[in-house]
């Protein structure tokens, strides 16, 4: 959670509270979050977007994704 939090100029309170909204919304256990980390920030930084941006887009987005079974690698465009 730092290294993400320094990587995307976020706080550590606002990187861990997005990390656990996201991956919980994801089917994500606390172990994986770092897996969960890796997609939002390499996702930012393929759409120039920045991290924070990010977090919120998936934190939004994590809804309908549940309702359509898209998985977090999927919606970060991961291949």
């Amino acid at each position: 959670t730092l290294d993400f939090a320094v990587t995307g100029g976020v706080g550590i309170k606002q990187a861990a509270e997005s990390l656990v909204a996201i991956g919980t919304a994801y089917g994500y256990e606390a172990d994986q979050f770092s897996t969960v980390a890796d997609a939002v920030a390499k996702a930012a930084a393929i759409s120039m977007s920045s991290v924070e941006g990010m977090m919120n887009s998936f934190r939004s987005s994590s809804i309908v994704a549940q309702a359509y079974g898209v998985s977090l690698k999927d919606a970060a465009a991961e291949q």
